[in-house]
Formats: structure tokens, sequence, C-alpha cells
């Protein structure tokens, strides 16, 4: 069963390394590891540990919005844990209800099927789309 923890300044070259692995493709927009330095600075941010069997499994990164909405505006998952996603988001959901937030929604590339349909298993629902990069996007939101 994976487990969150909010994530320490030395986890981020381990991310920044998990981003960059090949299964992930045009997934996720590159960032640079400045990047995730500066998002880790950001307290309107938070990045959490995703832990397996008390090993780094992967992150996901939050945006603290407002008082009831959390942004989940990354989740990568390291390769050799594929297949955690569901258990990860219902992770996310306590978390949400610990933080006082009713709606979890994310942005997802249109053509990542494999997110989509993880987040369609996992209750979120699909209410709007949009473009960015050139690229249809895909907008969730889940109510909890």
């Amino acid at each position: 069963m994976p487990t969150l923890h909010k994530a320490k300044y030395k986890d981020l070259i381990r991310f920044y390394e998990m981003s960059k692995q090949k299964y992930i493709g045009r997934a996720l927009n590159e960032k640079s590891l400045k990047q995730f330095e500066d998002e880790f600075d950001d307290e309107a941010l938070v990045y959490m540990c995703i832990k397996q069997d008390e090993q780094l499994a992967g992150y996901i990164l939050l945006a603290l919005e407002d008082e009831e909405k959390l942004q989940l505006k990354r989740i990568v998952i390291d390769q050799e844990y594929l297949g955690i996603g569901l258990l990860v988001l219902q992770k996310v959901e306590v978390y949400a209800k610990k933080l006082g937030k009713n709606n979890i929604w994310l942005d997802v590339y249109a053509d990542n099927k494999r997110a989509s349909k993880l987040y369609e298993k996992a209750g979120f629902r699909c209410h709007d789309k949009g473009l960015e990069n050139g690229r249809e996007v895909l907008f969730f939101e889940k109510y909890v």
C-alpha cells in the first residue's frame, strides 16, 4: 500500500530524474532542476513523496489553490512501481480532506490515454477541454 510523505529538499534530484524516464515520453512538460527547486520554495505548492514498502516510488505536486480546491499538478510514478496510481489517488483524496478541500482538479494532455483512464477509474470526470503548447488538454475534477 503506497503512502504519501511531505518531500524534503534532497528528494528533488530524484524527482527530476524520475521525470525523465523513457515511459513518460511527452506526457509531461520537461522541467529543469532549478524549476523543481523554485516550486519547492513556493508556499502554495506541496511536493509529496510516494513510498511503497519504504522505497521512493514516485512523487506528486499539489497546488493549494483556495479554501475549497486542490490541484494535482503532477504525478510521477517510478517505472518499477507502475500500477499503484489508483491507490495514490485515493491517498490524495484523504490528504485533500485533511486540508479541508472538497474538490481536486487536474489537467492532462488528451493523448495521454493511460492517465485519462486512470483518472476516470478513480472517479474524476472530464469537465472541459483546452489547448496548451498546441496540444489538446482535458480538465478533470472530483468532489471529495
